[in-house]
């Protein structure tokens, strides 16, 4: 159609799909090392107590890091995943 080659020809089309299907392997999550934790006093510290600082989260340094850290810090070894269905149900996996 002669519109076509008019109107599009300096255009540049692109389409992006993408597909959430799981795909299936063989490899099984990591164990975890979990460390022993000193239990916390409950309520406000006392006059003149320190109490230890909470561990910044990966996400919140995220944001002063630049791209390449960011990537880096990632974790790159197997997983278990987690999330809650439409119904509300859990659904797990591996990945």
């Amino acid at each position: 159609m002669p519109w076509e080659k008019t109107t599009l020809e300096v255009e540049l089309l692109g389409h992006i799909s993408s597909d959430s299907t799981a795909i299936i392997g063989r490899e099984k999550p990591a164990r975890k090392v979990k460390e022993s934790k000193k239990p916390r006093k409950k309520g406000r510290p006392a006059k003149g107590e320190q109490r230890e600082q909470v561990v910044e989260k990966r996400i919140d340094r995220q944001v002063g890091q630049s791209v390449a850290e960011a990537i880096c810090e990632l974790p790159s070894c197997c997983d278990r995943g987690t999330k809650k269905n439409a119904k509300g149900y859990p659904t797990s996996w591996n990945g």
